[in-house]
């Protein structure tokens, strides 16, 4: 179990974004980090609290960023090895053993749709893309993994944990 927690905002928020990934530590004690990105139309932060099961090491930590794409991810790829090695083939290099990995580069090179159709598993993840500015947020076909998210006028939060929102 990990933890995912963030938003998008038209305004900046007085939020203190330390103790809000604190408050997910229980469902991810190895480690918890956040990323914050911030320009003068959008403010955008991304919270996550780490069961690290898969590549134990550092280099899995999340938010995990790769080229122009940064994800959030709770849940497991049940067939991330069969997908990385067709991956491989196709000359993509891996810097970690963990799913994570394995799904953002899927996505990458193959798009979401693609990804979506291919990965077996349970998830909840938030997905950004810099370059197109585009917000995703998903979870697979069973709702396994929680995500909930509230919507205002101005921000769009979520997290794997209704709580968070108080």
């Amino acid at each position: 179990m990990c933890g995912i927690v963030g938003y998008t905002s038209l305004k900046k928020l007085d939020l203190d974004h330390k103790k809000i990934v604190k408050e997910l530590k229980h469902r991810g004690p190895d480690s918890q980090s956040y990323l914050n990105l911030n320009s003068k139309k959008n403010h955008l932060f991304f919270g996550f609290t780490r069961l690290a099961i898969q590549d134990q090491n550092s280099r899995s930590n999340q938010p995990f960023l790769f080229k122009n794409l940064i994800i959030c991810f709770n849940g497991e790829i049940y067939n991330f090895n069969k997908i990385k090695s067709e991956l491989k083939k196709e000359n993509i290099k891996f810097e970690t053993n963990s799913d994570t990995e394995v799904l953002i580069k899927l996505i990458y090179f193959k798009g979401l749709k693609a990804a979506l159709n291919k990965i077996e598993g349970m998830w909840a993840f938030s997905l950004y893309n810099k370059k197109t500015k585009k917000l995703i947020l998903c979870r697979d076909r069973f709702g396994e993994k929680p995500l909930w998210y509230i919507k205002t006028s101005k921000t769009l939060y979520f997290s794997s944990e209704i709580s968070i929102f108080k």
